[in-house]
C-alpha cells in the first residue's frame, strides 16, 4: 500500500473509532428505539452505503411522525451520495486507490429522550477521492407534543438579539478551546452570528450543545469542535414559551437548576466539596436567591453573607455562581449562591473521614458507634414539627460499611427507609427517601459531631 492509501485508511480508521454512536440508547423516560440500517454495495460503481438510524419501536401518531421525520433527514444525504456515484463514470473510478471505494457513513447519538422532545445527532463521513473522507454532523430536534421538528429559532423571542447571545460564547468557548492554535477571523467566519452557523444544534441535560464540523472554524487537521451554552446563560427577556419546556431537561430531581435552598440541597449533588471566602474578616461574600431568573437577575442578592475565611459546603454551579451552605457554630445554617469569584478551594478541619460519635442538625440527631470490621451502627431520630402539639417522628436503625466517604443504608423494597450518608471535613451530610416516618419527616441535612 502507497503512502496516499495508507494515510487515508488511517484517517478512515480514526474517525471510525470517534463515532461512538448509541445503538441501543439508555433514556430516563422507557422510550425505547430500535436501529434501523441501510446498506449497500455496488462492485461495479465501486461505492458502500453503510448507514444507521433510530427509530421509535412504539406504535402511535406522534413516532409514526418521529419515525418519518428521521427518514427523511437521512435519505437526503443517501440520495445525495447515490446520485453522486451514478455520475461518476469509469475514467473517474480510476482514480480511486486500490481497494477503496466510495462510502458513505452514517451513525447516530441520541442526545436527548424525554416527554416532551428528543434530539439527535448524526455523524456523516462521506469519500468521494481525494486525500481524506469529509466529515459532518447533521441534527434533528422532535417536538413529540407538536409532532414536528423543532427549529433554534423556535426557543427565543424574535429580535431578542439571541442569536448574537449564542455567537458570542461559541466564539469566547471555542477561542479558549483552541488556545494558541485558533485563528481569530476563521472562528469568527464559523461562529459568526449567522443561523447557518448554529444549524447543528441539540437539546441537552447541561444546555445547548451546538457542533462544528472540521474546516469551519479551523483547518481539518484541528477536527471538529462542540460547545454547549447552558440555559441560565440566555435572560428571560429572551426566552420564549417553548425555551421553557426545553430547559426543564436540566432539572434536579424535578426542581430547576437554579434552586440552591435549605431542603435541596444534600440530595443536589453526588460530590460535595469545601471552599472557603476569599479576603479577610472585613471581606464580604454576599447569598443570592433562587426566585424567578436569580441568581442572575436584578435583585437577586440576599442581605446574608459571609466573610473571608469562613468554611462553606458547595453542591453544584450555576454559571458563575455555586450552590453554598454555610453552617455557623452556633445557630442556623444559612444556604445560597455565592459567585465563584468570591471563593476557593479549602480542605476541612479533618483528615480522614471519621463517622464515630453523636451527629445533630436541623433539630435532628444521629449516633454512630463502630461494630467491628469496619461497619458502623447508626440510630437516629427526626422530628417535624406541625400546629401545636401535632408532632411526627422518624428514626433509622441500621448497620452498614462506608465506602470511601459514603455510607448507604436501607433495604431494597420502594419503602423501605434508605439514608444516603457523605463525610466531608466536620461535616456529615445526608439525606433520605422520605421513607423513614410520618408524614414530612425526613433526615435530610447536614450535620455536625457534637462529641
Amino acid at each position: 500500500m502507497n503512502r496516499r492509501n495508507r494515510l487515508f485508511a488511517i484517517l478512515f480508521v480514526l474517525f471510525l473509532a470517534s463515532m461512538q454512536f448509541a445503538q441501543d440508547p439508555p433514556n430516563k423516560t422507557g422510550i425505547k428505539f430500535i436501529t434501523e440500517t441501510i446498506k449497500e454495495s455496488n462492485n461495479e460503481k465501486r461505492f458502500d452505503i453503510d448507514v444507521s438510524y433510530p427509530a421509535m419501536a412504539e406504535r402511535s401518531a406522534m413516532a409514526g411522525a418521529f419515525n418519518k421525520a428521521v427518514k427523511d433527514h437521512v435519505m437526503v444525504y443517501v440520495n445525495e451520495f447515490r446520485g453522486f456515484s451514478d455520475e461518476m463514470t469509469d475514467e473517474d473510478r480510476k482514480f480511486l486507490p486500490e481497494g477503496v471505494n466510495y462510502t458513505l457513513d452514517f451513525g447516530y447519538e441520541i442526545e436527548h429522550a424525554g416527554d416532551e422532545f428528543i434530539s439527535v445527532s448524526f455523524g456523516r463521513s462521506t469519500y468521494t477521492g481525494g486525500a481524506h473522507p469529509n466529515h459532518w454532523t447533521t441534527t434533528l430536534n422532535f417536538d413529540r407534543k407538536e409532532m414536528k421538528e423543532l427549529a433554534l429559532s423556535d426557543l427565543f423571542k424574535p429580535n431578542s438579539g439571541w442569536l448574537k447571545k449564542i455567537s458570542d460564547h461559541a466564539i469566547a468557548d471555542l477561542t479558549k478551546q483552541m488556545d494558541d492554535f485558533a485563528d481569530e477571523d476563521w472562528i469568527s467566519r464559523g461562529a459568526g452570528p449567522d443561523a447557518e452557523n448554529f444549524r447543528s444544534w441539540a437539546i441537552t441535560d447541561k444546555g445547548l450543545k451546538f457542533f462544528f464540523d472540521p474546516y469551519q472554524v479551523g483547518p481539518y487537521a484541528a477536527g471538529p469542535f462542540e460547545t454547549v451554552i447552558g440555559y441560565e446563560n440566555f435572560p428571560f427577556d429572551m426566552q420564549s414559551e417553548k425555551f421553557y419546556s426545553v430547559k426543564t431537561v436540566s432539572y434536579v430531581e424535578g426542581n430547576p437548576p437554579n434552586w440552591c435552598r435549605n431542603g435541596h440541597f444534600p440530595s443536589r449533588a453526588d460530590e460535595f466539596s469545601i471552599f472557603k471566602v476569599n479576603g479577610d474578616n472585613k471581606t464580604r461574600a454576599y447569598f443570592y436567591g433562587d426566585d424567578g431568573d436569580c441568581p442572575n437577575g436584578a435583585n437577586c442578592r440576599k442581605k446574608a453573607y459571609v466573610i473571608g475565611g469562613d468554611e462553606i459546603i458547595t453542591a453544584g454551579t450555576y454559571g458563575d455562581f455555586v450552590c453554598a451552605w454555610y453552617q455557623p457554630a452556633k445557630g442556623s445554617e444559612t444556604v445560597g449562591w455565592i459567585r465563584m469569584g468570591d471563593v476557593r478551594p479549602g480542605y476541612g478541619d479533618e483528615g480522614p473521614a471519621s463517622w464515630t460519635g453523636r451527629w445533630e442538625g436541623q433539630g435532628n440527631d444521629i449516633t454512630i458507634e463502630s461494630i467491628g470490621a469496619g461497619r458502623l451502627s447508626v440510630k437516629g431520630n427526626a422530628f417535624w414539627k406541625g400546629v401545636g402539639d401535632n408532632i411526627h417522628i422518624g428514626e433509622i436503625d441500621d448497620a452498614g460499611t462506608p465506602v470511601d466517604n459514603v455510607l448507604n443504608l436501607g433495604g431494597s423494597d420502594e419503602y423501605d427507609c434508605r439514608v444516603k450518608m457523605t463525610r466531608i471535613g466536620k461535616y456529615m451530610i445526608v439525606t433520605d427517601n422520605k421513607q423513614c416516618g410520618g408524614v414530612n419527616v425526613s433526615f435530610d441535612g447536614v450535620y455536625l459531631r457534637k462529641n
